[in-house]
């Protein structure tokens, strides 16, 4: 085959596939959605006849109820779990962003404004019973960071709709 042959078809095939990418990749634009269901995180759209994802942006997720908890910080030992540290209740691992509540059921995305601004945590996780369901309990990667957050008491909770 032809040396020349074969850089042009390199060449005609890279021109080709930018032109193409530039044809189907999405266009990022900014949508504020409401009223969507709990299990959507982006919106599919058409915008200028292209096909877009949109991801939902948390400001305008709507608070359905607020109260006052009480917060704390746990980490993965095995004194303050059960025998799988690593696994919450709802069979999910541990990681920063899931809280521990008892009486909302799993998936429910909360936010606490006076300890973390907009930033949305998951409840994944469940605490003895002797807790109530007056307390959210944040996971720490780190048992150190657990106890520096100690308790803080009276803390708003917004259970929010996504």
């Amino acid at each position: 085959m032809n040396k020349s042959l074969v850089i042009k078809s390199i060449v005609i095939g890279f021109i080709t596939g930018i032109a193409l990418y530039a044809i189907a990749a999405p266009n990022t634009i900014h949508a504020d959605l409401k009223n969507t269901s709990n299990d959507i995180t982006s919106a599919t759209l058409v915008k200028d006849g292209h096909l877009t994802v949109c991801m939902l942006n948390e400001s305008s997720l709507i608070v359905v109820s607020e109260k006052r908890v009480t917060a704390t910080g746990y980490s993965s030992r095995v004194q303050e779990t059960d025998d799988t540290p690593f696994i919450t209740a709802s069979g999910k691992h541990v990681q920063w962003g899931i809280v521990a509540i008892n009486g909302l059921k799993f998936g429910t995305k909360v936010r606490f404004p006076e300890l973390f601004g907009d930033e949305l945590f998951v409840v994944q996780d469940r605490m003895n019973e002797s807790k109530g369901t007056e307390h959210a309990d944040f996971w720490f990667a780190k048992t150190s960071d657990a106890l520096k957050f100690g308790a803080k008491f009276r803390v708003k909770m917004q259970i929010v709709q996504s």
